[in-house]
């Protein structure tokens, strides 16, 4: 007979389960892909938010241009429009509701709701009281008061050429943004 070499040590069984080294890899690595997914969702969020802004900022923008030209229709009238600066506050307005008014008094009404409705005069007294004589959509997308953080517009206007030169700046976390649109009335 012919002998067959030593015999083989039974092999051992290899476990099915998961080891927990394993399990913890693969913790790991899902919670790295969930943290780096809620990092673009924030920052996307961020994006929105900017974007957003800049929209309500170019609608204000447009606002006033609206207001000129209909106001200018009359003749002459974008001049009265010109010298609202930066930090201005806005200028006290006569009650258009109440009275017919001039082409004057309407670009002195047309400034106000402009500057409150820009944001940094939200919550002035003045602004208060227009929004509630008047119903405007003063209140808005900031949690301090009305339109853009810290917002604030200018208006200059060149007769001669008849250009109409409208900015608004405001803050959004930290950074100071601006917007400038130039036309002709």
């Amino acid at each position: 007979m012919r002998r067959r070499g030593p015999r083989a040590a039974p092999r051992k069984k290899r476990s099915a389960g998961v080891s927990l080294v394993e399990l913890l890899v693969a913790v790991l690595v899902s919670g790295v892909g969930v943290l780096g997914v809620a990092g673009l969702m924030a920052l996307s969020l961020q994006g929105n938010r900017a974007a957003l802004l800049g929209t309500e900022a170019a609608l204000l923008v447009a606002d006033m241009m609206e207001r000129i030209r209909v106001n200018a229709a009359g003749g002459g009238a974008a001049r009265l429009y010109d010298g609202l600066a930066l930090g201005d506050p806005p200028p006290p307005p006569p009650d258009c509701g109440a009275v017919e008014c001039t082409a004057e008094q309407i670009a002195t009404y047309d400034q106000a709701i402009w500057k409150c409705r820009l944001g940094r005069f939200a919550q002035s007294p003045l602004c208060i009281g227009l929004a509630e004589a008047a119903g405007l959509g003063i209140r808005g997308a900031t949690p301090e008061g009305a339109g853009l953080r810290e917002g604030d517009g200018a208006i200059d206007v060149d007769p001669a050429t008849r250009r109409v030169r409208i900015r608004v700046q405001w803050r959004d976390r930290g950074q100071l943004h601006a917007l400038a649109v130039q036309s002709r009335i």
